[in-house]
């Protein structure tokens, strides 16, 4: 934490064969707006900086929140020139466990979203 703001910052494993990348994102809750906002940056995807807010509180166990919509989708050389929306939904299943799943939507007429993204975290004891 640092204030009011949870810090995440994700990079691949030491000694992991993954391509080296770096993650970082921040949510918190706007007791004024009485939502939960989110932003995260990630040198894997090529969007920027993507914010993200939730339509209200927290509601049994998950946070929805929607994305800025993105001209693209794609991660490294892969990019298409696409519109898609998507959603991420973090929900806790206890103090130690929470899956945050990021559905993406593109517009192409179909009307179905899939699951791009999952992290699956379990809080470590010191």
């Amino acid at each position: 934490m640092i204030g009011s703001f949870m810090q995440e910052v994700m990079r691949p494993a030491p000694g992991s064969k993954m391509p080296d990348f770096q993650r970082i994102a921040y949510l918190s809750y706007d007791r004024v707006e009485g939502r939960w906002k989110y932003v995260s940056m990630d040198t894997r995807f090529p969007a920027g900086i993507m914010p993200a807010w939730s339509f209200g509180g927290e509601e049994d166990g998950k946070i929805s929140l929607l994305f800025q919509p993105l001209g693209f989708v794609g991660f490294g050389p892969e990019v298409e020139g696409r519109f898609t929306a998507s959603d991420f939904v973090i929900s806790r299943d206890g103090d130690n466990h929470e899956v945050a799943e990021q559905h993406f939507l593109q517009a192409n007429g179909s009307g179905k979203k899939w699951l791009a993204v999952r992290y699956d975290y379990t809080r470590q004891q010191p």
